[in-house]
C-alpha cells in the first residue's frame, strides 16, 4: 500500500484522542533507516523500527506503516505496541525540523525579550485591543473596526502609546507591553497591517539613559555584543548627503537641495516631503550598517508628541540595525495643554492631506491631569527586529535564559 492509498481508505479526518497515556504526539522530524524522531514542543522522542504490525484503534483507526510516513506528519506513537497512528498528515512535504523551528525560534524570542525587560524592574501592563484613538501621528494610517449588532465604532491601535501613558498617570512609572498593532499600509517586506509592537517607558529618566537601554537590549537578544553609532539628524545629512541641515533650514532651501541631487521633488510637496524625500534617498540607506545606530534630534514638525529643545531639534531618536528603521523613542510631552495642541496640529496636516483625521481620547486628556511624571518611551517593532535576525549570519540561535 502506498500513502496515497492509506489517506484515501484508511485514514479519516479530525481522529480525537480522549486520552494521552501510552502515546507520545508530536511531528516527526527525522526519519532515518531503521529509526524516526518524533518531536513537540516539550520533549523529542527517538523511535528504532522494531515491527511492521497493523493495530485498529477505537478512536485513531487504522495504524500506519511508518514507511510512509513523511517529515512534518503529526502522529501519535503507541509506547507500548510500538505503532503510529496519523493524526495530521503533511500534505506540503515540508519539513518538520523547519516547522518547529519557526515556532520555537519565535517563542524563544519572545522568553528572551521577556527575560531583559523584566530583569531590569519594568513591568508588564496589558491595555485594550479597542480603542477610542489609534494614535497621534498623521502619517499612520489606521484601522476602524463595528460593532454588528449596536453599530458601535472603535480603533484599532497603531502602538499602546497613548494607554501606557495613561497607565504613566495612574502611578505606573517604569512598564512594557508587547502588543498586536495595525496599521493601514501596503503589505510589504517591512509593513504588515498586523504586527507586533514592544513598547516601554521609564519615568524619570533621560533620553540618553534609555538610548543606553535600548543598545543594551540588542546585545542581550542577539546574544552578543554590537557594534553602536550615534549621530545627530545634522550630523547624518552632511556625512550621507553633504548638506548643513539646521532648525532654520527653510523649504526653499530643500527644494534647492533635492534638485541639485537629483531626486525627484512636487510643487506640491511640503516641507516635510522634501526632507523625506532626501533623507529616505540619500541618508537612511546608509544607517545601520554593520552597528546599531541611534540617529537623534529630529526637526521639530517631527515632534509628534516629543519634547521640542531649546535649539529647535525634536528630542526624539530612531534605532536602524541593518539597515532598517526598528524603534523610535521620545522624550514625552506631559503638559496636557501641549498634548491637545499636537493632537490638533497632526489633525490639521491630515485634512491638509485630504485623510481621515485621528478621534482624540478626551479620557488619555483628562488623565494627564492628574499628573503624568516626566517619562521616556521607545516603540520597536518587534516582529519586524525578529525577521531581521533570521537574516543576520551567526544570529543567536540557542537563546539563554
Amino acid at each position: 500500500m502506498n500513502r496515497s492509498a492509506f489517506l484515501n481508505d484508511h485514514w479519516k479526518s479530525y481522529p480525537t484522542l480522549s486520552s494521552r497515556d501510552h502515546f507520545f504526539c508530536g511531528r516527526v522530524k527525522e526519519l532515518k533507516t531503521g529509526e524516526i524522531e518524533l518531536s513537540n514542543q516539550s520533549q523529542s522522542l527517538r523511535v528504532k523500527l522494531e515491527n511492521e504490525k497493523e493495530v485498529l484503534h477505537l478512536e485513531l483507526g487504522k495504524s500506519i506503516s511508518p514507511s510512509l510516513l513523511l517529515k512534518g506528519d503529526v502522529v501519535a506513537f503507541h509506547k507500548s505496541e510500538k505503532t503510529f497512528f496519523l493524526l495530521s498528515p503533511n500534505l506540503k512535504n515540508s519539513c518538520g525540523e523547519e516547522v518547529y523551528k519557526r515556532a520555537n525560534d519565535w517563542e524563544n524570542f519572545l522568553k528572551i525579550t521577556k527575560n531583559f525587560l523584566e530583569s531590569r524592574g519594568l513591568k508588564s501592563i496589558q491595555t485594550p485591543l479597542l480603542v477610542d484613538s489609534p494614535g497621534v501621528d498623521h502619517h499612520i494610517n489606521f484601522l476602524r473596526v463595528q460593532a454588528s449588532q449596536t453599530g458601535r465604532e472603535w480603533c484599532l491601535p497603531t502602538s499602546p502609546e497613548i494607554h501606557l501613558k495613561k497607565a504613566l498617570s495612574e502611578g505606573w512609572e517604569h512598564i512594557y507591553e508587547i502588543k498586536s498593532c495595525f496599521r493601514d499600509d501596503l503589505p510589504g517586506p517591512l509593513h504588515q497591517t498586523e504586527f507586533t509592537m514592544l513598547e516601554w517607558y521609564r519615568s524619570y529618566w533621560s533620553l540618553d539613559e534609555l538610548a543606553g537601554e535600548v543598545f543594551e537590549f540588542f546585545d542581550f537578544v542577539t546574544g552578543k555584543k554590537q557594534l553602536r553609532r550615534s549621530l545627530s539628524i545634522s550630523e547624518a545629512f552632511e556625512v550621507y548627503a553633504g548638506l548643513n541641515l539646521t532648525p532654520k533650514t527653510d523649504r526653499a532651501t530643500l527644494w534647492e537641495w533635492g534638485c541639485d541631487l537629483g531626486i525627484d521633488c512636487h510643487e506640491s510637496d511640503d516641507w516635510n516631503d522634501l526632507f523625506f524625500r532626501i533623507f529616505l534617498e540619500k541618508v537612511e540607506p546608509e544607517l545601520g550598517r554593520g552597528e546599531v545606530t541611534r540617529v537623534f534630534n529630529f526637526p521639530a514638525s517631527q515632534a509628534s508628541l516629543a519634547q521640542i529643545n531649546k535649539e529647535g531639534w525634536a528630542e526624539r531618536f530612531e534605532i536602524y540595525w541593518q539597515g532598517v528603521e526598528l524603534a523610535n523613542a521620545y522624550k514625552e510631552v506631559n503638559d496636557p495643554q501641549e498634548n491637545r495642541r499636537r493632537f490638533e496640529f497632526e489633525n490639521q496636516k491630515r485634512q491638509n492631506k485630504e485623510v481621515e483625521t485621528s478621534p482624540v481620547d478626551s479620557e488619555f486628556l483628562d488623565s494627564l491631569e492628574r499628573g503624568m511624571p516626566p517619562a521616556c518611551g521607545v516603540a520597536l517593532g518587534l516582529s519586524r527586529l525578529y525577521h531581521q535576525m533570521q537574516k543576520v549570519e551567526g544570529a543567536r540561535e540557542t537563546p539563554v535564559f
